[in-house]
């Protein structure tokens, strides 16, 4: 589903499958809302007591989109490359980690998932083989996970944010390309730096600095 996204907050208290009587404390982020502008997920839990059973606590966030490429001087079918870089903040305890990454698809090749695992913050980067003037599919996906075991608590939190920093696009040579355009299924906007805020996104922002520009004029002459 072009634009799909996974979105909400929930919250758990009550025994796990797996988890035998134990009794878990669970809150879960996932929201994908602002597409690869703003991904974000959490997961944490607590435990009264230490368990001997292995569990694992998934929060996940995902965008679906497909994006054409266009170039001057590239003609439509001809081969190029992209690299998206997604830059990934948050924290996490010592049984918490986060997967992010791109799952991406080319014409009918099956699709290539580079998913990666960390803790703490990440800068990943996925080049594609792509096709100017062809569209490609495109999942971008983060996730928080943690893995309650004898520890009474853990937090994986990557609700600062995970966002699409930059497109790079190069020709057949992987040579860099200049003034790449883009065009998505979803209908956002994406740049060479990234995915570009909606008007309305720009319109709050204006308003903000509009009302911290009419405070500090006040202030001035109280």
């Amino acid at each position: 589903m072009v634009g799909g996204q996974l979105a909400g907050i929930a919250q758990y208290l009550g025994p796990l499958n797996g988890g035998g009587t134990t009794i878990f404390s669970v809150n879960d982020l996932a929201d994908a809302t602002l597409g690869p502008a703003d991904l974000r997920a959490l997961n944490s839990y607590t435990v009264p007591t230490a368990s001997s059973y292995y569990t694992q606590l998934i929060s996940q966030a995902a965008y679906y989109d497909e994006l054409t490429v266009s170039a001057p001087g590239e003609t439509v079918g001809s081969t190029g490359f992209v690299t998206l870089t997604l830059q990934v903040d948050g924290t996490t305890s010592v049984n918490g980690q986060a997967n992010a990454g791109f799952i991406t698809q080319v014409g009918t090749a099956a699709p290539i998932s580079d998913i990666q695992y960390f803790q703490g913050n990440q800068t990943l980067s996925d080049t594609i083989q792509i096709q100017f003037g062809d569209p490609f599919a495109v999942e971008f996906v983060l996730g928080a996970s943690t893995y309650p075991t004898d520890l009474l608590s853990g937090t994986a939190d990557y609700s600062n944010t995970a966002r699409l920093t930059g497109i790079q696009v190069l020709d057949s040579a992987s040579n860099p390309v200049s003034n790449p355009t883009f065009a998505s299924a979803s209908g956002l906007v994406y740049t060479v730096d990234g995915v570009a805020p909606e008007p309305a996104s720009w319109f709050l922002l204006g308003s903000g600095l509009a009302v911290v520009a009419a405070f500090r004029y006040r202030r001035r002459f109280v």
